[in-house]
């Protein structure tokens, strides 16, 4: 999670720094319509192509960027948030899973017991079907009929 928490503080910085720049931008705009009408010759015009209007551009190049930049920053910190929840419910799953098969392992070993136990006890039943047919036979032999 310390990640998360350094991508919250660039998303803070990077919304501090765009905020500032549509600022510095808005008071230069100001700035330059409150003088277009009073320096309007051959030398301001100059100065728009040469300075102003390429720092306009530029302005709205870096304001763009950083908006795409914050952007990405907030759709990254959404998928590192539902990585996070994915994972804790996968731990959550393997955990159950893990109980789950413990529980199995026990109920096979009880029922390879339980069968073995049946074995036992079929085979003592046929040993005493076979012992007691050999006393009835023995008993027939000894019968006067």
């Amino acid at each position: 999670m310390q990640e998360v928490g350094w991508l919250r503080s660039r998303i803070e910085i990077n919304e501090e720094l765009l905020w500032l720049a549509r600022q510095r931008s808005r008071e230069l705009l100001d700035h330059r319509a409150s003088i277009a009408g009073l320096w309007d010759d051959t030398a301001a015009r100059q100065v728009r192509e040469r300075y102003l209007t390429p720092h306009e551009e530029d302005d709205a190049r870096l304001v763009e960027r950083l908006t795409a930049h914050a952007d990405a920053l907030t759709e990254t910190l959404a998928a590192i948030e539902r990585a996070h929840i994915a994972a804790a419910a996968a731990d959550r799953e393997a955990a159950e899973m893990s109980a789950r098969m413990y529980e199995s392992a026990a109920a096979l070993q009880r029922a390879t017991a339980s069968a073995a136990a049946a074995g036992d006890a079929a085979s003592r039943a046929t040993s005493a079907a076979a012992h007691a047919e050999s006393l009835i036979q023995q008993a027939d032999s000894y019968a006067i009929w």
